[in-house]
């Protein structure tokens, strides 16, 4: 009996040696497990980060979308509003009646003082004689206006052109 108690002893602590090993290697499988898991944690939160910026960068576009559109529109309605008004100067310009001496009438002189007119306005515009204020209006140099438009006698203006 005491053979059989110490044999039952031993058994014990055989048994109590390879339940203590088997506790150690769950210890270390969880310990595994635990890093796992946080490492999953520190990615998802840096997933939710990246993903945030992306949404703000949406969000940004979006609102610059929104932008261009409003001004795209400011800009078509500026544009009719110009071109209604280009169309009622050109109806105002085409009203005038420009009396000139028989002489030039008859020689087709006419254009050929249109075109010098307007090359003097471009020439002008170039040269920085012309600016246009915010109103879109044009200011002319007072100084510099004799380049673009010769003051003398109704004689001495037409033969300059």
């Amino acid at each position: 009996m005491i053979v059989e108690s110490i044999k039952n002893a031993d058994d014990g602590v055989s048994i109590n040696k390879e339940v203590m090993s088997n506790l150690e290697d769950i210890n270390v499988q969880v310990n595994k497990v635990s890093e796992i898991m946080e490492e999953i944690s520190t990615s998802s939160q840096q997933q939710n980060k990246g993903i945030d910026q992306i949404n703000q960068a949406i969000s940004q576009l979006n609102q610059l979308t929104q932008q261009n559109a409003a001004n795209a529109e400011e800009s078509a309605s500026a544009s009719e509003e110009l071109s209604a008004q280009a169309q009622e100067m050109t109806s105002l310009v085409n009203s005038f009646e420009i009396s000139l001496p028989d002489r030039i009438k008859s020689s087709g002189s006419v254009k050929k003082t249109a075109k010098h007119h307007f090359e003097r306005m471009a020439d002008a515009k170039k040269s920085n004689l012309i600016s246009v204020d915010t109103m879109g209006q044009k200011n002319i140099s007072k100084l510099n206006m004799e380049k673009i438009i010769p003051m003398g006698s109704d004689d001495q203006i037409l033969k300059t052109f």
